[in-house]
């Protein structure tokens, strides 16, 4: 039998197993709740609710974790590798000393999220908005994100009319996503038909952002 707790040490949950992996537990509720070196690998916790729970050491390799809540969840020296977490909620989760390589991570929300010295070799963000997460001493390598392959960290403006997210070959401005290449090269005949305001924003910010695509394609490069 094993008995799931929260933060108060009260009983929230129990199960009639001695471990939880490769088990369907879909849906399953552990808001709140602490979950210390138990095994959920290769299970099926589609929809399931961690929000706020406190998960050390937990195994959770393989497990499809499709449009899972781990909202304001704080996670510590945790086995994610190969994570099924397409459309899940992180929003507000802490990830430390976290697996996460090869991680199915397309369309997560990740609002202020902060992975720390964790590892994101190989996972793929595609459709997920990365403005506003907090990535400090974390792995990259083949981690995907909306067609580039980034080696580091993006870098994130917040604050301007649009967000802007600079990563090794491409940089977003709100919804329009181009290589550094092709940013410097576009006329700006043409970015005024982006948007009304486009061209404005662009002529003050160009010079900024365009340096900082620089840069940070140098630190990709000394990567």
């Amino acid at each position: 039998m094993i008995k799931i707790k929260n933060r108060e040490g009260k009983v929230i949950a129990a199960f009639p197993y001695e471990s939880l992996a490769g088990l369907d537990l879909q849906g399953s509720n552990f808001q709140d709740a602490v979950l210390e070196g138990l095994s959920f690998e290769g299970s099926n916790l589609k929809d399931a609710i961690f929000k706020g729970a406190k998960l050390i050491g937990v195994n959770l390799q393989s497990a499809v974790l499709r449009w899972a809540d781990f909202e304001g969840t704080t996670v510590y020296k945790s086995n994610l590798q190969g994570v099924h977490l397409r459309g899940s909620n992180l929003a507000a989760a802490e990830f430390f000393d976290t697996n996460f390589k090869g991680a199915h991570m397309e369309g997560v929300i990740v609002s202020n999220t902060r992975f720390i010295r964790s590892d994101l070799r190989d996972v793929n963000f595609y459709h997920s908005p990365l403005a506003g997460a907090e990535f400090l001493d974390c792995h990259f390598s083949k981690t995907q994100y909306k067609g580039d392959t980034l080696s580091h960290a993006p870098l994130h403006l917040l604050g301007l009319h649009w967000t802007v997210v600079i990563t090794d070959n491409k940089m977003t401005i709100g919804c329009q996503t181009h290589t550094h290449d092709v940013w410097r090269s576009t006329p700006d005949s043409r970015i005024g038909m982006m948007d009304d305001y486009a061209l404005p924003f662009w002529l003050t910010h160009k010079d900024a952002l365009l340096a900082l695509c620089a840069i940070h394609a140098q630190g990709n490069r000394s990567a």
